[in-house]
């Protein structure tokens, strides 16, 4: 899961992207640089979009998230609760390439 702290945590694995949004500091951790940045952009993206998003335990999804359709929830699955493209695949009844289309259009601010 994203983790949202004042100061960068130290996590000893992996590659840590950081976005500040708002006065909030997000981290974004992954073994692959590619998905950690991936990860943080999309996140982003759909912050600006939806004007700010809340973080939430494991299987919850906000409402503010869920009211802007199928695109912002697997965009908020996979950046925050660190979902893969399958997983999202198989909650939201899609495709996986369906999915990877829906990250997409969302990092680049076509879809929200």
């Amino acid at each position: 899961m994203v983790t949202v702290v004042s100061e960068q945590i130290s996590h000893g694995w992996g590659e840590t992207v950081h976005k500040r949004l708002d006065g909030e500091s997000y981290y974004f951790v992954s073994f692959d640089e590619y998905k950690a940045k991936r990860r943080a952009d999309i996140f982003e993206s759909l912050w600006l979009a939806i004007d700010g998003v809340d973080i939430v335990d494991q299987d919850v999804i906000p409402i503010k998230v869920a009211r802007e359709g199928k695109a912002a929830i697997a965009s908020y699955l996979y950046s925050v609760h660190l979902k893969s493209i399958g997983n999202i695949a198989e909650i939201l009844k899609v495709s996986p390439s369906t999915v990877e289309q829906y990250l997409t259009d969302v990092k680049a601010g076509r879809r929200l």
